[in-house]
């Protein structure tokens, strides 16, 4: 008997130290995975359209609400996504355009996943420089207007007989007092790469554009007005650029109290005499590095 007890008392051992062993030296378990289209902390937006978000017209009456709002620290308009219309007079001042135009989620065409939005942008109207189009993200939370690097992109794709400036900017609002625009322009009709500074624009490169064909166009961009970098990316071609130096404002009394962010991806027509055509895919920002 004394025996039996021996032989179950060791089987128990063995158990113990057979299942502390496994416990010790079992692999590691992987980290989760996020799920599809799972935004990274870092991301402030990653705008894919396959869940057909309402696309808002900021007009100067909801502008002015924003501000107001913004000073209350009401920020419901940062997850929203926008159509800003515009247009750049002679003078170089920009407005907003109050003429009807296209910004719908299409399933037309898609850089990834089955829907994009597709733009119109009207004629340029006498006494106008160009008329522009744009889907925009406007952050206003105070905790997300951080100094740091941050990265902004999009794809875009122009059927053919349409000829924009296909636009890609991020807004650097630390006050009211200076800004800067980060921008990046592909002229559709030669391939040429232009940055837009006051009262100029500049061809910096040129690039193999086509028709019919999904290309991006991104930013990385320092905080506090410096020099940046922008690219351009189609399945063919890879191209870097460095600017010197952003767009440097002055003086938005719309900006007194608070910093801002805004980042725009759509086009310009620079023709009088028809609309232009263009569609986008994929808008995102993300943080590289920030403090």
């Amino acid at each position: 008997m004394p025996s039996r007890k021996r032989k179950i008392l060791l089987l128990i051992l063995i158990i113990v130290i057979v299942v502390s062993l496994y416990f010790l030296i079992r692999p590691k378990p992987k980290p989760p995975v996020a799920p599809p289209g799972a935004a990274p902390p870092a991301l402030l937006f990653m705008d894919n359209y396959e869940d057909e978000p309402t696309i808002r017209v900021m007009t100067h009456d909801e502008w002015k609400s924003m501000i107001n709002d913004t000073r209350k620290k009401v920020y419901w308009r940062d997850k929203e996504v926008w159509l800003e219309k515009g247009w750049l007079n002679e003078e170089w001042q920009y407005r907003f355009d109050v003429r009807p135009s296209i910004a719908s989620v299409t399933g037309e065409v898609a850089h990834s996943g089955s829907k994009s939005v597709v733009l119109t942008i009207p004629e340029v109207p006498p006494g106008y420089i160009l008329v522009g189009r744009y889907i925009a993200r406007y952050f206003r939370n105070q905790s997300l207007i951080r100094k740091g690097t941050y990265e902004v992109g999009a794809w875009f794709y122009v059927p053919e007989g349409n000829y924009p400036e296909v636009w890609l900017s991020m807004e650097d609002h630390p006050s009211w007092e200076t800004f800067y625009i980060v921008n990046v322009v592909l002229d559709t009709k030669d391939g040429s790469i232009i940055v837009y500074y006051t009262k100029h624009r500049e061809v910096i490169g040129k690039v193999n554009f086509r028709h019919g064909e999904w290309f991006k166009l991104w930013i990385v961009y320092t905080t506090g007005g410096g020099g940046y970098t922008c690219g351009y990316e189609s399945e063919s071609e890879r191209k870097t650029f460095k600017v010197k130096k952003p767009w440097v404002g002055h003086f938005n009394s719309a900006y007194i109290g608070y910093s801002a962010y805004n980042f725009y991806a759509g086009g310009n027509n620079l023709s009088s005499e028809r609309e232009q055509k263009l569609y986008i895919d994929d808008f995102y920002a993300k943080v590289l590095e920030g403090t």
